[in-house]
């Protein structure tokens, strides 16, 4: 009886003790988050819908992900392909990968191409577009369990914002407001967690199997995207170790939803989660030999199973007069470029000062005789000379000049009902540019504000550089903000400096345009057979019908019907998507939408 009782008590010490264990051991989050399944093969039969002008999550969770996107594809060009980057050497350990060649390029690549970066109160609107499921942008998946959450946001009474990399650990600016890195939860998750490091030993947060990749690899974009590599390992940053990183991404390979969340956060900041698409980077970044039967969106994996390319595309871009073109042949399999044919621009061609190919004036040594306005192609804006300041989330106000809508009549001449157009005689000396007002003023950058001063700085002086199209406009001698160069750019209605992104290179290239007279009428010599044009202007058709445009902004309404859901009040909107257009000599609407409103 004794020694029942004792090995009774000794089964409740050993019970107790392994409740107590398990306590101390990982703490762990759901396991398997499957969803339907896209059913998707390549990247062709990917459906893509715009929710707010934003590439909405095509993907489905759980799903693995065998191709790469046609945005992964476009993403990755020049010096920054697969073939080139994997060619560049990485670290050889954890401690020393940050000073490799492989992870400056890979940072330099994600960085270049950010060209908006995310606040925190915006995330909240976003991420019916980032993390929804297949297209769903009135729901959202919790991150880690993948539960079903309404999106539209609630004041943080179902789901709040998952800082991955948690704040405590080296974020402050731009980083901790990343959408890259932060992610939906439901409150009781996100609290789970707190700011534990990820892993499986004691003391760290396993996040479950089906999310495990997933963080990994979230991690590794901070710390390459961001630089923050003093708390990437251990208990005081982030991950436990290097080999549970790479574990962890061989076990949970990327799925589809990742792939859609990397196209929708793309579709918003300009820039990808390089680990995302190829995650054979983060073994080349480490020193080590990427696993032969590793699944992998791009299937660059050594010894994996070799595409046979046998669906392909063609992507041609046409060459202008300062750049080349291109004929790519692509698999839409595995998304890899298989042939480049080079196509040689055609170069200008001036006559009387003005190319006759794109309308660009001849300003490349001495003096215009005329002056000219600062004219943004992509989006049919010219610069005004009305100044306005603005005030950044850190608290820096900023000089910027305003715009207005403007076209090109059939001799090149800009079109504008503006009275506040900004000219300049645009003079350059020692391939040193100068642009200077009827006044005597002259544009002034300093990296900060973009104005008019009355006197020559290093400020007032640019270099131009040939782009598709027309020029940019980069600060000579000064750099600003990390020792950026500075460019001229044209965001959100307004023209300012910035670093240059040539993943958006349209908002960095202007030309240089004379401003007709008000109520000019270019000379038409009269339409005979021999002379007559081979295609008409594209206008909107149907004579009788007409379109409802917004002169001030340019834009035309279409027939495409989007929904917005208010983050207030959560009721859902219905509202008409916009298109470009503009006006020709005739007074009709021009543009290459073909879905316009009548």
């Amino acid at each position: 009886m004794k020694f029942s009782r004792t090995l009774s008590l000794l089964l409740v010490v050993a019970m107790l003790l392994t409740m107590l264990t398990g306590l101390s051991m990982t703490t762990s989050a759901a396991s398997d988050i499957t969803t339907p399944p896209t059913g998707y093969d390549d990247a062709s039969d990917v459906a893509y819908k715009t929710y707010n002008g934003y590439t909405a999550n095509w993907g489905a969770r759980g799903e693995d992900c065998t191709f790469l996107s046609k945005y992964a594809t476009s993403f990755y060009t020049g010096s920054y392909t697969y073939d080139t980057l994997s060619q560049k050497n990485g670290g050889s350990s954890q401690s020393n990968a940050h000073s490799s060649a492989l992870y400056s390029s890979l940072k330099s690549l994600m960085s270049s191409k950010h060209n908006y970066e995310t606040g925190y109160k915006e995330t909240r609107d976003l991420y019916r577009i980032t993390d929804c499921l297949k297209n769903d942008t009135n729901h959202i998946s919790s991150f880690y369990s993948g539960t079903t959450l309404n999106g539209a946001w609630d004041g943080g009474s179902t789901w709040n914002r998952e800082h991955t990399w948690p704040n405590s650990k080296g974020l402050g600016g731009a980083d901790e407001n990343d959408i890259m890195m932060l992610r939906p939860t439901s409150v009781s998750e996100n609290s789970d967690r707190g700011n534990t490091a990820y892993g499986e030993a004691s003391g760290y947060y396993d996040p479950g199997v089906s999310v495990r990749g997933d963080c990994a690899r979230i991690v590794l974009y901070v710390y390459t995207r961001w630089g923050n590599t003093s708390y990437m390992w251990g208990k005081s940053g982030v991950m436990e170790s290097m080999s549970i990183l790479l574990k962890w991404m061989e076990e949970d390979p990327v799925d589809t939803w990742e792939m859609g969340r990397n196209d929708a956060v793309q579709s918003i900041t300009g820039t990808r989660n390089v680990y995302v698409d190829y995650p054979e980077y983060a073994w080349l970044l480490f020193g080590k030999d990427i696993p032969s039967n590793m699944t992998t969106p791009s299937g660059e994996a050594n010894g994996g199973n070799a595409c046979a390319h046998t669906s392909t595309r063609e992507e041609r871009v046409e060459p202008t007069c300062t750049q080349d073109g291109s004929v790519t042949t692509i698999c839409n399999t595995c998304g890899k470029s298989l042939n480049t044919t080079n196509l040689p621009a055609i170069g200008h061609n001036y006559v009387d000062g003005t190319c006759i190919n794109c309308g660009n004036a001849d300003i490349n040594g001495g003096s215009s005789e005329v002056y000219y306005a600062i004219f943004n192609d992509a989006n049919g804006k010219v610069m005004t000379t009305e100044v306005s300041e603005y005030t950044s989330s850190s608290g820096v106000t900023k000089k910027q000049l305003g715009s207005a809508p403007a076209s090109l009549n059939s001799e090149n001449k800009l079109q504008t009902s503006a009275t506040n157009v900004a000219l300049f005689k645009i003079e350059t000396k020692n391939g040193v540019t100068s642009f200077i007002t009827p006044e005597g003023k002259r544009l002034s950058c300093d990296g900060t504000d973009l104005t008019f001063v009355n006197y020559a700085t290093d400020y007032t002086e640019f270099v131009l550089e040939e782009a598709d199209g027309g020029y940019y406009i980069r600060l000579a001698n000064y750099l600003y903000n990390n020792n950026k160069e500075q460019y001229l750019e044209f965001y959100r209605d307004i023209f300012t400096c910035y670093g240059l992104v040539e993943s958006n290179a349209a908002i960095y290239t202007f030309s240089f345009r004379e401003v007709a007279a008000p109520g000019e009428t270019p000379s038409v010599e009269p339409t005979t057979e021999s002379n007559a044009p081979e295609t008409e202007e594209p206008t909107i058709p149907e004579e009788g019908y007409s379109a409802i445009f917004n002169a001030a902004n340019g834009k035309v309404m279409t027939t495409e019907v989007s929904e917005y859901t208010s983050s207030s009040t959560g009721i859902t909107k219905k509202q008409f998507v916009s298109a470009p257009a503009s006006l020709n000599a005739d007074g009709k609407l021009v543009t290459e939408a073909s879905n316009v409103a009548l």
